[in-house]
């Protein structure tokens, strides 16, 4: 019985280190990435560095007010990279009509889904430098060189612009050519996202929407998206969020123009470029903190909103 018991003891005191084992490795992470990266980047922007004794004194708000008053009293540039990081919103709100009607054609298995599919989730797979650089050189215009698309528009009579990837500020063509890039790019992310929701619809939901009289377009508005919903608020949390990390794309096609910098872009570029000076660090953080600040009451604002507008979905 003493045997026993020492026996059942033992195998609590086993599977309790094995659970502990494994939450351990998920706290650690949690601790040292999230909270004390979080909690030293907000320490950071109330700190100056003293070159002096090369440590961080207490600065209060006065990084916050610099980078305010250059946001409203300075130069155009600094309003420029704040609005383009808003850029990011509409042009995911113009892919997600386009990523339901492909997505539901998938679900539906219309005719050429295979090809198509493949086609969708290339990008997906494929490194978005290697995407970038080669949608760059379709528009090319060099004395050796011509891109594809700058050669049909001169055969069709168009004199190709040579500046059109170029890093002239003045460039006017060069936003319209990242929105196409991004909305193409983006679809099969938000396609293959979609698509996961709709495929776990039971067929019956389908067949007896179909008997009812619905047709392809019918039961795409009135059962599917509906269905689907709980996704599609998700994804629209997403899109607002997507400001803080819109810099990528701008970045790698336009280069170091200023006229698609983004606030997300300024702290890579300050970071990267800063080879860990503090003063740097400091200023990069405090931009990032604003932006969050700022986006906050918006990204609950769309939560709740959507929350509210979602219909409770189970089957």
């Amino acid at each position: 019985m003493i045997l026993e018991k020492k026996s059942s003891n033992w195998s609590k005191t086993k599977k309790a280190i094995f659970i502990v084992s494994f939450l351990a490795i998920s706290l650690f992470n949690f601790a040292v990435f999230w909270v004390y990266i979080n909690f030293d980047t907000i320490r950071m922007t109330f700190c100056d560095w003293n070159q002096r004794s090369q440590s961080y004194v207490w600065n209060n708000f006065g990084n916050y007010k610099q980078i305010l008053d250059e946001l409203f009293n300075g130069t155009d540039l600094a309003k420029i990279q704040w609005w383009n990081s808003f850029r990011s919103i509409p042009i995911n709100l113009i892919i997600l009509p386009f990523a339901i009607i492909t997505a539901y054609a998938f679900y539906k298995k219309t005719y050429g889904t295979t090809i198509y599919r493949v086609i969708f989730y290339l990008p997906s797979i494929i490194s978005i430098v290697i995407l970038t650089d080669a949608y760059c050189e379709m528009f090319k215009v060099t004395s050796d060189t011509i891109g594809p698309i700058a050669s049909i528009l001169k055969a069709i009579g168009i004199d190709p612009n040579p500046t059109w990837l170029s890093v002239n500020s003045e460039n006017k063509l060069i936003w319209p050519l990242i929105y196409v890039f991004c909305i193409v790019n983006g679809l099969s992310t938000n396609v293959i996202l979609i698509n996961s929701a709709m495929q776990k619809i039971p067929d019956e939901i389908s067949e007896a929407a179909r008997l009812d009289g619905c047709n392809f377009f019918s039961e795409m508005f009135y059962v599917s998206i509906p269905l689907v919903m709980p996704t599609l608020t998700t994804w629209m949390t997403a899109i607002v969020t997507s400001v803080f990390g819109f810099y990528l794309q701008p970045m790698l096609i336009a280069g170091n123009n200023p006229n698609v910098s983004t606030v997300p872009m300024v702290i890579f570029q300050a970071v990267s470029a800063g080879d860990g000076n503090p003063t740097v660090l400091i200023t990069a953080a405090t931009y990032g903190i604003i932006l969050s600040i700022f986006m906050l009451p918006i990204v609950l604002l769309v939560r709740l909103t959507m929350k509210k507008l979602t219909p409770k979905v189970t089957f």
